[in-house]
């Protein structure tokens, strides 16, 4: 099939989902991929200009998520925030991305390997992006929780030296 709709109606032919990942369209690639979808208007306009809040709406025949990701580079001692933003239906789920985020690329690998997950649908694929999703925050904070124990063991080692840059970054 040469667009999603067409690809759409051979899943619900054939017992079958499309799962579709886009990173940070433009409207008008947004449309050109999805348009003939007909995602409900204010959800498209989430999807595009992103600065969401976690949410999950329901609308007729379509349920729209939205989750923040994170990602820590710990040579930079930096955080960056994104967000997904899924459009998931009986037969579809299409996942918008903005900004840094934990990697996704191998939880289509992951849930291949468990085929009686896989065939629940794009519902299964939804909650094993939010898990991944969840477990980069659990990462994230057992590595700044290991900065702070570093930084603390400084500050109160009696050496008279000045951390506040550190704390600074760290906070």
């Amino acid at each position: 099939p040469s667009d999603i709709s067409d690809l759409v109606d051979v899943a619900k032919r054939d017992g079958g989902f499309v799962w579709l990942g886009l990173a940070e369209p433009t409207e008008s690639e947004f449309n050109m991929v999805v348009g003939e979808l007909n995602f409900h208007p204010l959800a498209v306009e989430d999807a595009i200009n992103a600065k969401q809040r976690p949410k999950i709406e329901d609308y007729e025949g379509l349920t729209f998520f939205v989750i923040k990701t994170v990602f820590f580079d710990k040579a930079e001692q930096e955080i960056s925030t994104g967000e997904l933003m899924c459009f998931i239906s009986d037969h579809f789920i299409v996942i918008v991305r903005h900004g840094e985020g934990h990697p996704l690329t191998t939880v289509r690998h992951d849930l291949e390997q468990k085929p009686e997950l896989l065939k629940l649908g794009p519902f299964a694929v939804l909650h094993a992006v939010a898990d991944r999703i969840i477990d980069g925050y659990i990462n994230i904070a057992n590595a700044l929780e290991l900065e702070v124990v570093g930084v603390e063991n400084k500050v109160f080692s009696g050496k008279r030296k000045t951390f506040s840059q550190e704390i600074y970054f760290l906070k």
